[in-house]
């Protein structure tokens, strides 16, 4: 059975100086706030996407550890999980490095932004450049609902209405 969760953002100004907050619209359980300095900084009392990341990862890893325990006759009466989520491409970067990609930082420390453009790519055996990260098209989607006409068969249309209108203003005329 598939189950759909949603969750909604709102963000206002620029990375560094902007701030937003996340909804969790599912539950209704409330809006939290969220700015850059949550996630690179101190908390301060606001949330970041790598928190309710590990949320996430705790209550499923919990609730999973609970059912398997039941299964075997031993149900628990108290689990107590805690996850950690560390943003870093030091995982990453050597995957991405090997496939012809690269894992990057969109802002260092200091604060200085680095966000590179997104090109899209066909075959080729390099995804990345100084500026720039390549997404590899795979014509793995279907577009529907295209329609196409012909503006020539339009304009012969409108000719013969304008036509036909001076014809009968003319007939009208005598």
């Amino acid at each position: 059975m598939a189950t759909t969760r949603k969750a909604t953002t709102q963000w206002q100004g620029s990375l560094m100086e902007g701030s937003g907050q996340v909804t969790l619209e599912s539950s209704g359980l409330g809006t939290y706030d969220v700015t850059w300095a949550s996630r690179a900084e101190d908390p301060n009392g606001r949330t970041s996407p790598e928190e309710l990341i590990a949320a996430a990862h705790a209550s499923c890893y919990a609730m999973a550890f609970s059912g398997r325990l039941a299964r075997f006759g031993t149900p628990p009466e108290r689990l107590s999980v805690s996850a950690e989520v560390t943003s870093s491409t030091n995982v990453l970067g050597p995957l991405a490095n090997a496939t012809g990609g690269e894992a990057r930082r969109i802002a260092d420390a200091s604060g200085n932004l680095s966000i590179p453009r997104i090109l899209a790519v066909r075959s080729t055996d390099t995804y990345k450049g100084d500026d720039w990260l390549g997404l590899k098209m795979r014509d793995a989607s279907v577009v529907r609902g295209i329609g196409v006409l012909p503006m020539f068969a339009g304009l012969l249309g409108l000719l013969l209405l304008v036509g036909a209108l001076a014809a009968m203003w003319a007939r009208e005329g005598r």
